[in-house]
């Protein structure tokens, strides 16, 4: 019974891995339960067994994404002492995002909130206020506005969109060399 258990929750990881790769490359309406299913060997209706509806995959998919988002700021943290490295740290984790194609999730769903339930908007207003809040953390060290949190934010996702549009990334560069400025 143990081992079942294990692989259900194998199956749901990688049910969640695969939806946040797709919306990451194509939006929320490039994912279908059908193809998700079908990706991992199950069909539709098992996928809607572990997650009710396509609004609690979301659901679940933001949550896992800002978990892990959150935890590589603490490392970046933990790693780094410098404001201005652990800014670069940041833009280089979403160039090898837009390496792979993908850009950030939550911006990707920020782009298309009117197909959203207020639970996963909700989550998706949290990645953003809590990338603002440690990003006007590392500005004020540098004794900077506080403010600035707001543009870099906006640089960066805005400049993701427009790289992965041109297929080369020139803005997430140039914001880089920007913050060696501060």
């Amino acid at each position: 019974m143990l081992e079942k258990g294990i692989f259900l929750s194998e199956i749901k990881e990688q049910l969640i891995q695969i939806a946040t790769e797709t919306i990451q490359k194509n939006g929320v309406h490039g994912l279908t339960i059908r193809n998700l299913g079908e990706e991992v060997g199950i069909k539709s209706s098992s996928v809607m067994y572990r997650f009710k509806n396509k609004d609690g995959l979301m659901l679940e998919v933001v949550k896992n994404y800002n978990h892990f988002f959150f935890s590589h700021l603490e490392n970046i943290d933990n790693t780094f002492t410098n404001p201005i490295e652990k800014l670069e740290e940041l833009i280089s984790t979403l160039e090898n995002l837009l390496e792979k194609e993908r850009l950030c999730l939550c911006a990707m769903l920020a782009c298309e909130h009117e197909s959203l339930d207020i639970e996963t908007k909700k989550e998706t207003l949290l990645f953003f206020t809590t990338l603002e809040k440690w990003l006007e953390k590392n500005v004020l060290e540098l004794s900077l506005d506080k403010n600035l949190a707001l543009v870099i934010v906006s640089s960066i996702e805005g400049a993701m969109l427009i790289d992965k549009l041109e297929k080369r990334n020139v803005r997430l560069k140039s914001i880089k060399q920007w913050i060696k400025t501060f």
